[in-house]
């Protein structure tokens, strides 16, 4: 399991697309900067270099490909249990890919598959940890791990932290463990909350209940419980 670091990029997500065959299973590679970085619903990923975690995860091993729903949750999870060991409180995951301190947004993770023809060959998980920016221009909802800790943390220890955490969890999937989803539904942003979204191309208002065994979102809409995937909702900002 090796690590590339680049000082500038423009996505990691994007080079394991490109060199996932050079590439072994768990393979990590990070920049200080992307320039063409993107987050769910191909919006835009904004960094100020040098000053946030950006990277992406190699996943290769073909039994985890049907896990595909539950790695961006895992990946939260883990992101999740380093934030709480260093110390910052008012964490949460917001189904499906956003973890979350005191309402404000400090990390998003966007899952992609590579395939050839109809066979599935990789799975990249990629994340941006915001850490020691302190403006987010035009992005009120953002914060960082400096804003809510008021410390900065140095980055190169705070990856080997974060990629021993989320490896960890990856190799504990392996092995049949899901307890990251007790852990996200003990931290669920969205528990109770109403939520106004698409849903088969109509606008829709319902009550979040939680997260079922398969990664789906539990909502109540008027008295009918429906179990959303990530592919099948658009939340309205």
């Amino acid at each position: 399991m090796k690590e590339i670091h680049f000082k500038e990029i423009d996505s990691t997500n994007l080079y394991l697309k490109k060199h996932y065959s050079e590439l072994e299973d768990l393979d990590i590679v990070d920049a200080l900067h992307q320039s063409a970085g993107k987050g769910r619903m191909a919006r835009v990923w904004e960094d100020s270099s040098g000053e946030n975690l950006l990277f992406s995860v190699l996943i290769k091993d073909k039994n985890l490909f049907p896990e595909f729903g539950s790695l961006s949750l895992l990946a939260a999870s883990s992101i999740m249990a380093t934030l709480k060991g260093l110390g910052l409180n008012g964490v949460a995951v917001k189904w499906p890919n956003d973890v979350m301190v005191n309402g404000k947004k400090i990390c998003g993770i966007l899952l992609e598959s590579v395939s050839l023809g109809s066979e599935m060959e990789a799975l990249i998980i990629g994340i941006g940890l915001n850490v020691n920016q302190n403006e987010f221009e035009g992005l009120p909802n953002a914060t960082s791990i400096y804003l809510e800790a008021r410390t900065g943390y140095e980055i190169n220890a705070l990856r080997e932290l974060v990629y021993t955490n989320i490896r960890n969890d990856i190799l504990m999937l392996k092995m049949g463990d899901k307890s990251y989803l007790d852990k996200i539904r003990q931290a669920n942003y969205l528990i109770n909350q109403q939520i106004d979204f698409v849903y088969n191309n109509a606008d829709v208002t319902g009550f979040v209940k939680g997260i079922d065994d398969d990664n789906k979102l539990i909502v109540d809409i008027n008295g009918e419980t429906i179990h959303l995937s990530t592919g099948e909702v658009t939340f309205h900002k």
